[in-house]
């Protein structure tokens, strides 16, 4: 929980609506006489599903009057008494847009005090955008989000597909995890004879299309990738442009943060992002999630279990 009482103001007057638009954390000294407001959750760039129940935590010497609740810095709901809070409905917000919610608190004197501002992201996170390529089968983003249990991907292509395992037609991505965040470890630029995977040492790789739907672990003694496990669910449409994938976190040990590229290679090799890598901390949980985990179909394997080539196809030496 964290308390913003330093970015507290004073408004200068009353308004039926809130706080004066004149005062603001950054144009007003702090007012020891202002109460102390702040949101509790859901926590800070947490994804949120279509419903969300915030909640706000007030302190001050004199009695708390109200609690009012901003959505995008515009009044949405008013509290009078603890616990404060407000559901809202976000069923109607783009998918993987962001919001902004905080609050004021009066007390029983007319003073009001601001709390931080924490943003949401509506049922996804964005985390990976690669607008530049021209190929109807390269990566155009990765969304991201997590729960105690899973962390949840969904990829989309420009263009579309018509069989995702179709070997002439469909997809052949990979989500590359450094989950030790150590580019020595793993598949690496270092490793001779693969493609190097930007500036990450990739420990596991999900694989979604015609080479298989499966969670990938590096070899290191053999340099080779070595099924791992299955998902803990897919949703891959046999029509479309993005599917979504559900990773045990226990699966690939439980890390507290995860370096990420994610590689197409159905049409031409295309790295997302381009250089480098995008990091995920696991601190925003999906709050709205229903218990319910997707239909589950059977996993298709390529025919080996120990596969030597994959979508990180091999380079022949020399």
């Amino acid at each position: 929980m964290r308390i913003a009482g330093w970015a507290m103001v004073a408004c200068l007057s009353v308004l039926a609506g809130g706080c004066s638009s004149s005062a603001g954390p950054e144009n007003e000294p702090p007012d020891p006489g202002s109460p102390i407001v702040w949101i509790s959750y859901p926590p800070s760039n947490a994804v949120i599903g279509d419903e969300v129940t915030v909640v706000a935590e007030a302190m001050d010497s004199r009695a708390i009057s109200s609690v009012e609740f901003l959505v995008d810095r515009a009044v949405v709901c008013a509290d009078s008494t603890p616990p404060y809070e407000f559901t809202w409905n976000a069923a109607d917000q783009p998918t993987a847009s962001v919001h902004i919610l905080s609050a004021t608190a009066w007390n029983s004197a007319g003073d009001c005090g601001w709390s931080n501002e924490m943003p949401v992201h509506c049922r996804w996170r964005r985390f990976i955008r690669d607008e530049n390529e021209i190929w109807g089968g390269d990566i155009d983003f990765v969304y991201v989000r997590s729960t105690e249990t899973l962390l949840e991907f969904r990829v989309g292509i420009n263009g579309h597909w018509n069989d995702p395992h179709d070997p002439d037609y469909g997809i052949d991505i990979g989500i590359l995890l450094d989950v030790d965040q150590d580019q020595s470890t793993g598949l690496n630029e270092y490793t001779p004879g693969w493609y190097p995977p930007n500036d990450i040492g990739a420990d596991f790789g999900a694989s979604v299309g015609w080479e298989g739907d499966a969670l990938w672990i590096w070899n290191e003694a053999d340099k080779l990738w070595v099924v791992h496990g299955d998902y803990a669910y897919t949703s891959i449409p046999n029509s479309g442009s993005r599917f979504d994938v559900g990773i045990y976190r226990a699966d690939i040990g439980n890390p507290s943060a995860v370096d990420v590229v994610a590689v197409g290679a159905a049409v031409s090799f295309d790295w997302a992002p381009d250089t480098g890598h995008a990091t995920y901390l696991m601190d925003g949980l999906y709050v709205g999630r229903d218990t319910t985990l997707p239909y589950v179909p059977e996993r298709a394997l390529p025919p080996e279990e120990t596969q030597g080539g994959l979508l990180w196809q091999c380079i022949s030496p020399g």
